[in-house]
């Protein structure tokens, strides 16, 4: 969006990005189309002529010898309502806890601490009930860019009304790792598990152990019924194709496609085919894995 207003002159002039790795999709685009680079951390005097600067998913706290570089100071994009969701992961946590608004929050940068700065403006979101964590993040994209662009034409007066955060309400969404995917079949249910596959799969599907092997379900959804069988343990469906692995509370988590470590992708039935039957049915079972 700022590249489109750069080539338009209205509201923007000049346009440099800070990145902190050259990998980043931001510093590929720039490359691509010309824009100047400067690396993390940036020196006073890469940044002077330099009215603003705007922060999305940065992941730095930024000191105040940077921010005061810039006379309007910095304005971050936030994927959340603050205080709603501080921190790294906002999206991935609003996921997790199966919310059914979220937005964009534009805001002040402070130095020392992240997302507490006050408030230049927000727009809502309602989420979808089965939205993933990879199309919710793309429909905030749109409304992020939407949201600053209409704070480019008023910055001055919307930097001037900013409004101080609130602590009543604020939560804390801090970063993610593979752990948090890993399937506890005696302790979590079909619905839980699968709530974590629409907060992670982008990053860290769900997974499992099959006969040592770490397993991947890339496809997976909890199903309206009970199972006879303990937690962990595999059923095949024949009616629908799919597998139904025992949860917490005797839910069943059904699973359509997986990938084992070294294999291809696979459907529920190449899997069958492929390596249930070639075990004794009271070893169809996944172990927990490397749950940490």
């Amino acid at each position: 969006m700022l590249h489109r207003e750069l080539k338009t002159g209205e509201h923007i002039k000049s346009l440099s990005v800070v990145c902190a790795y050259m990998k980043c999709p931001v510093a590929q685009y720039s490359l691509k189309n010309k824009i100047n680079i400067i690396p993390w951390k940036p020196q006073k005097d890469q940044l002077q002529g330099a009215d603003v600067g705007f922060v999305v998913s940065f992941g730095h706290l930024i000191p105040q010898s940077i921010i005061s570089s810039f006379p309007l100071g910095m304005v971050n994009v936030h994927a959340s309502l603050l205080p709603r969701w501080r921190g790294a992961a906002p999206i991935i946590h609003t996921v997790l806890n199966a919310e059914t608004e979220t937005g964009v929050t534009l805001m002040k940068i402070r130095p020392h601490r992240f997302d507490c700065g006050e408030i230049i403006g927000s727009s809502k979101l309602k989420i979808a009930p089965q939205e993933d964590a990879g199309t919710l993040t793309r429909r905030l994209a749109s409304l992020g860019s939407a949201e600053l662009q209409s704070c480019l034409k008023s910055l001055t007066e919307r930097l001037g009304q900013a409004k101080p955060q609130t602590e009543t309400g604020a939560s804390y969404a801090p970063k993610v790792d593979a752990s948090m995917s890993c399937c506890k079949w005696a302790e979590m249910t079909a619905s839980q598990l699968h709530r974590r596959h629409l907060a992670l799969h982008h990053v860290f599907p769900l997974h499992a152990d099959w006969q040592g092997q770490t397993v991947k379900f890339l496809e997976c959804s909890p199903m309206e019924k009970t199972s006879s069988l303990s937690p962990g343990f595999v059923d095949f469906s024949k009616k629908h194709r799919h597998l139904e692995v025992t949860c917490n509370k005797q839910s069943v988590l059904t699973v359509n496609q997986l990938k084992l470590s070294g294999k291809k992708v696979m459907s529920a039935m190449d899997f069958v085919n492929g390596f249930l039957k070639k075990v004794p049915v009271d070893l169809w079972k996944f172990g927990n894995g490397e749950c940490g």
